[in-house]
């Protein structure tokens, strides 16, 4: 059984590496840009704070080019992310589907083929949501989890050492 799961989870990235590596990379792109998220809301706090026009202006700059690089970068990961998971439940389709009409008579009798009928048929939402889209969700959750940290110690080294060895605790 093993040997078919491994099997079936190569299905997802046989010619499907560029699709999975741009949508790694719009995923580490998308990490950096919810991290700046926090820097440029700080135009708009101080702004209020100091009662500063200049301060609210840069706030509007930057907020400009915040979100058309998060819009074009929403377009990237939607193009290359849909296309890795098309791709890859395509591919998984064709291999259980070889599989199943590989099978001789005698061996569709022992019931092992209904594992593979069942993959093909009541799995496949499952496969994508849980083990594709789930994949892709953890990726960048701990890439903005590192992005974050990165950005706290370059602020406070003394305030992101404790933050950071709580959230190990939490996590843990």
């Amino acid at each position: 059984m093993r040997r078919i799961r491994t099997e079936c989870e190569k299905q997802f990235y046989r010619n499907n590496k560029k699709n999975f590596v741009l949508s790694f990379l719009s995923l580490v792109l998308t990490a950096v840009l919810n991290v700046l998220l926090a820097f440029m809301l700080q135009y708009f706090v101080e702004s209020v704070e100091f009662k500063s026009n200049d301060i609210l202006q840069k706030g509007y700059v930057v907020g400009t080019i915040y979100l058309i690089l998060y819009f074009m970068i929403s377009l990237i990961n939607r193009k290359y992310k849909n296309a890795y998971m098309n791709q890859a439940l395509s591919q998984f389709k064709d291999y259980i589907f070889d599989k199943i009409l590989h099978k001789s008579v005698a061996q569709l009798g022992e019931g092992e083929s209904s594992k593979f009928i069942s993959a093909f048929s009541n799995d496949l939402n499952t496969i994508e949501a849980n083990y594709l889209q789930g994949n892709l969700n953890l990726i960048l959750t701990i890439l903005t989890f590192f992005a974050a940290i990165i950005s706290m110690m370059l602020l406070n080294v003394k305030l992101a050492i404790p933050i950071i060895v709580t959230s190990i605790i939490c996590c843990v």
